[in-house]
């Protein structure tokens, strides 16, 4: 079976932009011991300067996306093999979500100004579904994601209202599931994806970060016990929830233990740790303990090593442990190598700069690297957090590398200016996306943060954005 879709096609995306929703994306059908057992193949036929775009959420909860993963955007033919997943394509910032699953095949073409999509394999009716599902309730983005919380918020029409869409959300599945013919493991993955976008909306008091106008104490009684009596839902054991629902599991964690978290790293590691072994059995506490383990790897934390040989005890599945022993092993500090070292950067006059000669000028201080672009709406958006940081370690032996992304340097250096991002301890370096660097590196997607001690070695390629208080902590410590 084959089904074509025509979408314009201007492709000014911004991958930051689909990073910040990639928490709403998470699903794969494949336990990360099955990867690549079956996988879809997604193949590509294009030529010239025609792109296209699309992303999805691996099963250990990175984002992946076309840009990083095709070793060259112009090849005529690239195939790709993925786990069986959700795919969002995008194209002039509209996404449209696919659930593909395994041995499906989409052969795309990309003709002038508009591409076509064939989709082979699989059902038609279930290929289209999420497209159609997206314009009315927001799949990607569910439409209860965007709403900001504060201490004005209405909590009980903030609950009812997501009980309504998700409600409309169900009978609409099944109206499409017996009209379409849609397969059985196909509504139930569908369920279970629609059933952990109405909690994870709700459960955003527990993850929001506090400040003057949003206090957790100010949130009623009568709201947390309705979350608690959510838990049936939350811990429904079946496979298709249990790996599909990571985020979900791990922010249920956090309401859990939300009488212990203080804001302090160490300390709420520890708290997340001990919560999730007592709340979560099976595949759920292996998802919880991973996410956690993941979630604090890259933050210093003193006595890690001991928590690593824990989880590699308590945690069943041999392919979470393998991957936060490398990401951790990865996370210590270490020098960069030789080839990163020789990657060539251009400073704002267009002249060639090494690496290598950049770091030694800052031998003896912290240096933060902020990846960043021009297009990028939510790099742009920490600009002015960054200026504050700036501000407070002025007599500090910090500085702060900008090192952007873009494609035209009369963007970059007319962005610079647009947002007075320069300053007495700011340099700035653009940098080519297919470097060494930017792929050691993982950028895009961006924005992305790293920190530098001061010999020169990497503290961190996962630092905390310049709005994470934790950020001036992590700093101080390596200062010091």
């Amino acid at each position: 079976m084959a089904i074509h879709l025509h979408f314009k096609n201007t492709m000014k995306l911004c991958l930051a932009f689909l990073l910040i929703f990639s928490v709403f994306q998470y699903d794969t059908a494949a336990q990360p011991n099955n990867l690549f057992t079956n996988p879809i193949h997604i193949i590509k036929k294009c030529s010239g300067d025609d792109r296209f775009f699309f992303s999805y959420i691996d099963p250990f909860g990175d984002l992946q996306n076309s840009l990083a993963l095709f070793k060259s955007i112009n090849q005529d033919i690239t195939n790709f093999d993925i786990p069986s997943t959700l795919v969002t394509f995008s194209f002039d910032q509209e996404l449209y979500p696919v659930y593909i699953k395994a041995g499906d095949s989409i052969l795309v073409y990309c003709k002038n100004d508009t591409p076509k999509y064939e989709f082979k394999g699989g059902n038609i009716g279930e290929l289209n579904f999420l497209p159609r599902f997206e314009k009315k309730f927001g799949f990607v983005v569910p439409q209860m994601a965007g709403i900001k919380i504060t201490n004005r918020i209405n909590y009980d029409y903030y609950a009812a209202e997501n009980k309504r869409i998700y409600n409309s959300s169900i009978e609409f599945l099944k109206k499409n599931s017996d009209s379409l013919h849609f397969s059985k493991s196909f509504t139930q993955s569908l369920s279970s994806m629609i059933r952990y976008r109405y909690l994870v909306p709700l459960l955003a008091p527990f993850y929001t970060k506090e400040g003057k106008d949003f206090s957790r104490k100010k949130i009623p009684p009568s709201y947390i016990e309705m979350l608690k009596n959510l838990k049936p839902l939350i811990y429904i054991s079946d496979s298709t929830n249990s790996t599909r629902n990571e985020a979900m599991l791990k922010l249920y964690n956090v309401f859990l233990s939300r009488d212990s978290i203080t804001g302090d790293p160490l300390h709420d590691f520890h708290v997340l740790y001990k919560e999730g072994k007592k709340n979560f059995e099976g595949v759920q506490k292996d998802i919880v303990l991973f996410r956690v383990m993941k979630d604090h790897a890259a933050k210093g934390i003193t006595g890690f090593d001991q928590y690593l040989e824990d989880f590699g005890k308590e945690c069943s599945n041999p392919y979470y442990v393998k991957y936060i022993d490398s990401v951790y092993k990865r996370f210590k500090p270490q020098y960069l190598s030789e080839e990163l070292l020789k990657t060539i950067l251009k400073n704002q006059a267009g002249e060639a700069v090494v690496l290598e000669d950049i770091l030694k000028a800052d031998e003896g201080k912290v240096v933060y690297v902020d990846f960043w672009a021009s297009w990028c709406g939510p790099c742009l958006n920490e600009m002015p957090n960054s200026k504050l940081v700036e501000e407070k370690l002025k007599n500090d032996p910090v500085k702060f590398v900008y090192i952007s992304v873009d494609s035209k340097k009369e963007a970059w250096t007319k962005s610079i200016d647009k947002n007075k991002l320069t300053c007495e301890k700011c340099e700035h370096y653009l940098l080519d996306d297919k470097s060494p660097l930017a792929k050691y590196f993982q950028v895009p997607p961006i924005p992305k943060y790293l920190l530098l001690n001061k010999k020169g070695m990497v503290a961190t390629p996962d630092a905390p954005r310049p709005s994470d208080p934790n950020l001036m902590n992590f700093i101080a410590t390596l200062v010091n």
